[in-house]
């Protein structure tokens, strides 16, 4: 159960990377 808690919380943090860099460049692109 830890180590899938872990890995859902990796997860987690990666897609919401993701989602401010893709933020990011959507803005420095206009």
């Amino acid at each position: 159960m830890q180590i899938t808690l872990r890995m859902g919380k990796l997860l987690l943090t990666v897609k919401i990377d993701v989602r401010v860099i893709l933020a990011l460049i959507m803005l420095f692109s206009q």
